[in-house]
């Protein structure tokens, strides 16, 4: 079985350009602590301690920079800990979405799916210091969205979180359930990240 998180796989992450501030990080721990109850985050801390990465998740600081790397460590770190699936990291995203203050605030006042898209890039880059989120359609007609990330590579675990997290954005604004199905990855030889989320 090919191993999830050691010291090389380790190195390779923290590699990554960019950086993401606490509040990314500290959204995927919430989740743990809901769905793991008391323990979680000392589990996590052990896994990445036994992986060669000494890390308490308690000490982040919400508004501090942290390498990008960072967040798909613990996003692995959580995978072998808690062996979860495609579908639980999707889950993650949209809780991370439901629960973001900054989402919250961009759905309650900005109450359009046009004027939230036209604010895409300013809300990605309160989390991070590398990539793009570009919306490339709106069709409300066809009830379509088309997003690409651009310049984000960090691990293919991350897109299951974006894509729950972009569903449950949309489900926020239109008020029914939306789906999101990413039809380009960065992992799988395109250049960019493209999401479809329909409702």
């Amino acid at each position: 079985m090919e191993e999830i998180l050691n010291q090389e796989i380790i190195r390779q992450l923290l590699e990554i350009k960019g950086q993401c501030r606490g509040l990314a990080l500290n959204d995927n721990l919430a989740f743990i602590k809901s769905k793991e109850a008391e323990g979680g985050l000392e589990k996590l801390d052990k896994t990445m301690t036994e992986a060669g990465y000494p890390f308490r998740c308690r000490d982040i600081k919400p508004m501090n920079f942290y390498p990008v790397g960072l967040e798909a460590i613990i996003i692995l770190a959580i995978k072998k800990t808690f062996g979860y699936n495609d579908e639980k990291f999707e889950e993650m995203g949209s809780i991370n979405a439901r629960q973001s203050l900054v989402i919250r605030l961009f759905a309650k006042y900005f109450v359009s799916l046009r004027k939230v898209l036209s604010e895409a890039q300013k809300i990605w880059n309160r989390y991070y210091t590398v990539g793009r989120l570009d919306a490339a359609e709106l069709n409300e007609k066809e009830k379509r969205i088309i997003l690409r990330v651009v310049d984000f590579k960090t691990h293919p675990l991350h897109c299951r979180i974006l894509s729950g997290y972009f569903s449950e954005i949309v489900k926020m604004i239109v008020g029914s359930s939306a789906v999101c199905q990413e039809t380009k990855c960065s992992f799988r030889g395109a250049n960019h990240h493209e999401f479809i989320i329909t409702w």
